[in-house]
């Protein structure tokens, strides 16, 4: 499978692929040159043995890194797709009034849908959930602004305030030095409120 030329290429059916018709199609595209007979033969083969497809998804899966997955459920995303009946409640979710979406969190089947909706909720209307919830929200977002989990794959706010710090030793000048200034101001007084999250938490307020 990994040789050259491959003998099947992969396409990402979410990558936008451009499709046409057979007849309209550039010369200059690979495969043409096989003729519109050949192509069809080739096509028919592949509807018509289930097996053969099976073969060539299996070995397709084999030559890809297993991947582990995510304590984070902003990558959780490619651990699989969520049921139709989650689908519809997905679209009910964001017709509905923020008052009454709340209801509709405990209906997913998707654990990752219940707790996405419950991170929605909490940034647009906290003030529909429980003080204890909130808490918890803000708790979980500081450890992860401070990195305080071990490595997250996002960039904590002491990097990037390193990052700020190396781009104004590179002396930067006019706007761009207004702008850093400014910047790395905003990063410290997140930092800032994020350890005085952190700091309340342990003290038990």
């Amino acid at each position: 499978m990994p040789t050259r030329p491959k003998p099947v290429h992969a396409m990402r059916a979410n990558a936008g692929p451009i499709l046409t018709r057979l007849q309209e199609t550039p010369p200059l595209v690979q495969g043409c040159a096989l003729g519109p007979e050949e192509l069809h033969r080739r096509a028919d083969a592949l509807r018509s043995d289930a097996g053969f497809r099976a073969r060539l998804i299996a070995a397709f899966e084999a030559t890809r890194a297993a991947r582990q997955p995510s304590q984070h459920i902003e990558e959780q995303i490619y651990d699989g797709y969520s049921g139709d009946a989650d689908h519809l409640l997905m679209e009910e979710f964001y017709t509905l009034p923020w008052e009454d979406r709340v209801s509709i969190i405990e209906r997913f089947e998707d654990p990752r849908l219940r707790e996405l909706g419950i991170r929605l909720i909490n940034c647009e209307r906290p003030d529909l959930l429980d003080k204890a919830v909130r808490q918890a929200h803000s708790t979980r977002i500081a450890r992860n602004l401070l990195g305080l989990d071990s490595e997250v794959p996002w960039l904590s706010l002491r990097d990037a305030i390193q990052e700020a710090d190396g781009l104004l030793e590179r002396r930067a000048r006019g706007p761009e030095l207004d702008f850093l200034q400014d910047h790395r101001a905003a990063l410290e007084q997140r930092l800032a409120d994020a350890m005085r999250v952190i700091r309340r938490e342990k003290d038990g307020a």
